[in-house]
């Protein structure tokens, strides 16, 4: 899914499926796909190729503000909850002309991402050694170089799709790595904008 997203290549069946049936569902639990409408399905894969980096960050930063006026997560919106008001597409000019209907099946798409990717993240290395040896070589305009092979890599890479929700998680995983017991306390101050990048 995640390399699917950095080349914007079509996901596999299965993970479409899962999506159309989250469209279709009134709630962000999981749902039956087995009943998938063949022609939600066609649409949402055909939409999804338009798609490109800048109007995903301008979509999270949308879902981010929508989520907050709900007080919710924004893995725990619903899809008949993510409404795409016009007052606020203004300030988002990259998703102004994009049906409403694709809009949503895209936030779709990244909180199934960022839903998976919350139950793993902790694990996943995210450092920078995950360069291949010929990567540098290689051209970046056929598909072949998606950065270093590493799912860490890529994920820094999509930084910009990756939901407050699942990046949270790292942090947690981070701080409770670092805690040793029987030691003297010590004091630690996060500054969440520096912590939630990656």
């Amino acid at each position: 899914m995640v390399s699917c997203l950095l080349i914007s290549a079509r996901m596999p069946d299965h993970i479409s499926s899962t999506i159309v049936a989250h469209l279709a569902s009134s709630t962000a639990s999981p749902v039956d796909i087995t009943r998938v409408d063949k022609k939600l399905f066609t649409q949402i894969v055909q939409a999804q190729g338009s798609w490109a980096a800048p109007m995903d960050e301008q979509l999270v930063r949308y879902a981010s503000q929508l989520a907050q006026s709900k007080s919710k997560g924004m893995i725990e919106l619903s899809p008949p909850e993510f409404v795409v008001k016009s007052e606020l597409l203004d300030r988002y000019p990259l998703l102004e002309n994009v049906r409403e209907a694709d809009v949503r099946a895209r936030f779709v798409i990244l909180q199934e991402l960022n839903r998976r990717l919350a139950h793993c993240i902790e694990f996943i290395d995210m450092s920078d050694g995950g360069r291949s040896p010929g990567a540098a070589s290689m051209n970046a305009n056929d598909g072949s170089e998606l950065g270093g092979w590493s799912i860490g890599s890529r994920l820094r890479r999509m930084s910009h799709v990756i939901f407050p929700d699942a990046k949270a998680r790292l942090v947690e995983a981070a701080l409770d790595a670092s805690f040793i017991e029987h030691q003297h306390p010590f004091s630690m101050q996060l500054d969440n904008t520096k912590a939630f990048q990656m």
